[in-house]
């Protein structure tokens, strides 16, 4: 949560309501869903507690970034937590495809990890996708080495497939890093901030 805290003053300046959450870490023993869950109920403490924060609770959107990223989608893309809006930065959607062509061993030792018990296709955000779920914008660099832009690309079209918003932002010299300081995070956040505005006016 502390990670996220400067994008959320920067929201916050511009007008919106902005949280960072934390969850259980693959790290610290919690294997998938643990990290959802706490997503979950974040999201239910928040809709608690909207009239002390002054907040619509129809209106909110998940962002995240890399592993956030794939919480924010895994979550949002479930019809039940009623979600308005989902931000994707560098997230993963497939973890089977991840999985299966990743160069890094880590990467897949890590994923294996944050799975435990649980089949690749159950966990995975583009696993979820149907009509009617909230708009998705996703941002990815296409020269990201960690998370292949394939996995934003396969997943607007799963979401084009099924009559669902979704905008894809590749910057075409973005790594991995593309949510930290770099040139392309000020278009990032101007882009993200419009698709933020518009769902606020729906």
């Amino acid at each position: 949560r502390g990670q996220m805290l400067g994008y959320c003053r920067l929201l916050a300046k511009g007008g919106f309501t902005s949280i960072t959450i934390d969850y259980r870490k693959t790290a610290q023993g919690h294997a998938y869903p643990k990290a959802n869950q706490d997503t979950v109920a974040s999201i239910a403490w928040l809709r608690a507690q909207s009239a002390a924060l002054g907040i619509d609770p129809n209106k909110i959107v998940l962002i995240g970034y890399s592993a956030g990223a794939t919480l924010a989608l895994r979550v949002g893309l479930e019809d039940k937590n009623r979600i308005a809006g989902i931000v994707s930065v560098a997230g993963l959607s497939d973890f089977q495809q991840v999985m299966d062509e990743t160069p890094h061993p880590q990467l897949n030792k890590d994923l294996t990890a944050y799975l435990g018990n649980t089949s690749p296709q159950i966990a995975s955000p583009i696993g979820q996708v149907s009509r009617g779920d909230p708009p998705v914008f996703l941002f990815h660099g296409k020269q990201d080495n960690l998370v292949s832009v394939a996995q934003s690309v396969g997943l607007a079209k799963q979401l084009d497939a099924k009559k669902v918003k979704v905008l894809l932002r590749v910057f075409e010299n973005a790594g991995h890093e593309i949510m930290l300081p770099n040139k392309h995070l000020k278009q990032l956040l101007h882009e993200m901030t419009k698709f933020l505005v518009a769902i606020d006016q729906t």
